[in-house]
């Protein structure tokens, strides 16, 4: 059997112990379960294979034969596009020579578990091992349509996660996509041969520690949700002509490049550790079937909200390993995030789970909330606020967190006797303080719009915009100034400057729907009727034209 050496990828002759070409250690994996063995050995110590060509296990008087494998006489072999991940730690030899052999095999077993545990998640089959070297495959046994992706987006997370092992260990990995003889036979393993395997194993060999190379096939199959650089054609070992090489930067996609932003798009940096803590929690969420919290804390604008987008991503990729209730609580954590960055699959996501929730009470009251934001994303007034409604009879606190948005949608429908109901409950809540003080100036100055009260509607507005203010709470403050504009309309004389305030807070924020709301308030024909009284918008109901803000402090 030729042994590929981790290091420099050669193929030593069978029996050698040290590559030839650059002196490092080989270890050859068993051909049943890749768990490494020593030259000599006629069994493997792990699953019994045997390792040498009419080797047989004696018998033992009384004992069942045991079931070997039948990898060489019922495997059936086949070809097949599949996708190869070669990936080698750099620095585990000056690590190695610095302790002693006991730490090193628990780093070892550590990087073996964390390896299989990445690979595992993202569809790939664990080949082998071979000494600090581990060779994934995807499309065999199970093929998928979007496996070069999942392949990459396995390598950009193992070469991250590796870090954690030691300050001196980084890893590198190449990924290529091609036509390999496939042995189906083993349980839930596949045995690859062919070119791509050594190439695979070059390529990364060649890779800056930290990074992933890709084939070109590879990179055009995921693009779409990957971003790449040129890394320019490599010299492989063994290779006539030189391999194009493009190396992977990130993630900036859902799965299969759903909903990626054109243009420009700044990346998420200065805060790997923090994203890797809290993917740790997501995935130890789903792995135990156990609650995380996990606070995301800082002021308006900061970029809160962006810390969403992985979750909501990693929890598309687990949806079809988990149980319902569990799709269920991770849909009603991570689609408010979707629906206040202005994503148009929130809503449809919030749907699903509530047919997924059947006729379970606590799950449909749990996603009253969700489903309310998802109503006002799309316009949908009256039914925000009878599910923020609904959603206030839980308890107090959730009354006076939901029932001054109740009214606020009721407001912008123009069903002042909604809104009035809305305002006597939280103030029944009992509870004080400044911020409930200014939700109910809010509430009391757009039911006086609503009846005809303008010179008290603009008193109580500035009040409460002024009490916001006070409270260092911008996006409340915004979306009061939104009311002025909305409800007393664009000749009311405090609405040029609460324009430029919505304006300004809003663009800042990247709350782009409020922003359109607010021009078509603006406009100068066919935007603003008259309720009541007062001005109010005619808004767009198409899903994809209105949504809310991105997270961070910017409840509504």
């Amino acid at each position: 059997m030729m042994a590929l050496c981790s290091a420099c990828g050669t193929d030593n002759k069978p029996g050698r112990r040290f590559c030839a070409e650059c002196g490092s250690a080989l270890t050859v994996g068993c051909p049943g379960c890749g768990t490494a063995y020593e030259p000599g050995e006629r069994f493997c110590g792990a699953c019994g294979s045997p390792l040498v060509a009419g080797a047989t296990p004696p018998a033992v008087p009384g004992a069942a034969a045991p079931a070997l494998p039948t990898r060489a006489t019922a495997a059936v072999a086949e070809r097949r596009l599949v996708t190869v991940l070669f990936a080698d730690l750099v620095g585990f030899t000056p690590f190695a020579a610095e302790r002693d052999a006991e730490d090193v095999r628990a780093m070892l077993t550590r990087y073996f578990d964390l390896a299989s545990d990445v690979i595992t998640r993202y569809g790939g089959t664990v080949e082998k091992f071979i000494g600090d070297a581990v060779m994934a495959v995807w499309g065999a046994p199970v093929a998928r349509e979007n496996d070069p992706e999942l392949a990459i987006r396995a390598g950009l997370e193992l070469v991250d996660a590796v870090r954690t092992l030691g300050p001196t260990i980084q890893a590198r990995a190449g990924v290529l996509t091609g036509e390999a003889a496939v042995t189906i036979g083993a349980t839930n393993q596949g045995m690859v041969a062919g070119d791509i395997v050594n190439t695979a194993a070059r390529l990364q060999s060649v890779a800056m520690p930290g990074t992933v190379l890709a084939g070109e096939a590879t990179m055009r199959a995921s693009s779409g949700a990957i971003a790449y650089e040129p890394a320019g054609p490599q010299t492989l070992k063994g290779k006539e002509s030189p391999v194009v090489a493009y190396r992977a930067l990130r993630v900036v996609a859902e799965v299969g490049g759903r909903n990626r932003q054109e243009g420009l798009e700044a990346p998420f940096v200065g805060r790997d550790d923090e994203m890797r803590q809290l993917k740790d929690q997501f995935h130890s969420t789903a792995r135990d079937g156990r609650t995380r919290l996990v606070s995301v804390i800082g002021p308006a604008g900061i970029g809160a909200g962006d810390w969403g987008a992985p979750l909501e991503d990693a929890a598309r990729l687990l949806r079809d390993d988990l149980e319902t209730s569990d799709w269920i609580l991770l849909t009603e954590q991570f689609t408010i995030a979707a629906l206040l960055r202005g994503d148009p699959q929130a809503a449809a996501m919030l749907d699903q789970a509530r047919a997924m929730a059947g006729d379970n009470p606590a799950m449909v009251d749990l996603l009253d909330d969700r489903m309310a934001y998802a109503a006002w994303v799309v316009d949908d007034q009256r039914e925000a606020s009878a599910r923020w409604r609904h959603y206030a009879e839980w308890s107090f606190l959730n009354a006076a967190a939901a029932l001054p948005r109740a009214a606020r949608a009721g407001l912008w429908a123009g069903d002042v006797d909604s809104a009035r109901r809305d305002l006597e409950a939280t103030i029944a809540t009992g509870l004080h303080g400044k911020v409930i003080d200014a939700q109910l100036a809010t509430m009391r100055a757009g039911i006086a719009v609503l009846e005809g009260r303008t010179g008290e509607a603009r008193a109580g507005y500035r009040d409460a915009i002024g009490r916001w203010r006070e409270l260092r709470q911008d996006w409340f403050e915004a979306l009061t100034c939104l009311d002025l504009v909305l409800l007393l309309g664009p000749d009311d004389p405090d609405a040029a400057a609460a324009t430029d305030r919505a304006r300004e807070v809003c663009e800042r924020l990247g709350a782009r729907p409020f922003l359109e709301r607010l021009d078509a308030a603006l406009a100068p024909a066919g935007s603003v009727g008259n309720i009541s009284g007062a001005a109010s918008l005619t808004r767009p109901t198409h899903p994809s034209s209105s949504s809310t803000a991105p997270t961070g402090t910017m409840p509504a």
